[in-house]
């Protein structure tokens, strides 16, 4: 019996990626060469897709600043030329500049849930042309908020925002990005001034200056664990000041998109078992 059925074979092989309706790209792509003031906004299905070097390119190249969703797989390291900070006007008060001012918003690989407001104002104005892409239907269903979306392949997609670079089609200047880290830099000084406290010895620490503080020794090499609630909040502020400022880490982790607080000690311990010769720093409150 079965001698006659088809073998099944259980080596892995690639993964199915969706290629968009060239027609369907055409018509994103063209709305983006029309952008005066384009947003990327990155989630967790570019992680999936193995696309971060090409969100960083695209961001880079085409001049477009880059953001990621609030406690998704951290794409892009906070040195990253094209890279601001998360989408979120709390933990990155620029980014409201930014996504309110947008005429066009691209998220690539996420979902319009409780983060991104579901799509709606006042997150994201009724003026700014809202653009979602995804690779499986299943994620589009749930981006319908969307003004248009695109089945594609996020890799697939940053890849053609690429070619778009030297093209008659494309002709963006630097002035929106460079406007962008500008006030993401003014952003960083006035949160370093906020921090000076008195030296009476009656002031307590401030939850920001000790996620800075235990930041400081790590290098390009070392990976920091985030766990906890309010913690998180000051570190993920942490880590874009200190990025703005070079600081790079070899990775990091916290308990993402569902807040599974108590994570920190298990994701500590397999990220030194993974990586022996790191050091591994959990901040845990």
């Amino acid at each position: 019996a079965g001698q006659l059925e088809r073998p099944f074979d259980r080596t892995p092989g690639s993964p199915a990626r969706a290629w968009p309706c060239p027609e369907d790209l055409a018509r994103i792509t063209d709305r983006l060469c029309a952008a005066r003031r384009p947003v990327l906004i990155g989630g967790h299905g570019i992680w999936w897709s193995g696309a971060e070097r090409g969100l960083e390119n695209a961001g880079r190249r085409l001049g477009i600043p880059v953001f990621n969703i609030p406690y998704h797989q951290k794409l892009l390291g906070e040195e990253s030329e094209s890279y601001m900070g998360l989408a979120d006007i709390h933990q990155y008060p620029p980014s409201k500049f930014a996504i309110g001012e947008s005429d066009v918003a691209l998220v690539v690989g996420g979902r319009l849930d409780n983060q991104m407001n579901f799509g709606n104002p006042p997150l994201f104005p009724e003026s700014t042309r809202l653009i979602c892409v995804n690779g499986s239907a299943e994620e589009l269903e749930l981006n319908r908020a969307a003004d248009e979306t695109l089945l594609c392949d996020p890799g697939v997609f940053l890849d053609a925002l690429c070619e778009l670079e030297g093209s008659d089609a494309w002709n963006l200047g630097r002035e929106w990005i460079e406007e962008n880290r500008t006030r993401r830099r003014q952003w960083v000084q006035e949160m370093e001034t906020d921090l000076v406290q008195s030296d009476d010895g009656k002031t307590g620490i401030h939850p920001l200056q000790l996620a800075l503080a235990t930041q400081n020794p790590l290098g390009s090499d070392d990976w920091l664990v985030i766990d906890g609630g309010n913690t998180h909040f000051w570190s993920e502020i942490a880590i874009n000041m200190a990025g703005a400022k070079g600081q790079q880490l070899k990775g990091i982790l916290h308990p993402g998109a569902f807040s599974m607080l108590g994570v920190g000690v298990s994701f500590a311990l397999a990220a030194k078992l993974r990586h022996p010769d790191s050091q591994v720093l959990l901040i845990s409150g």
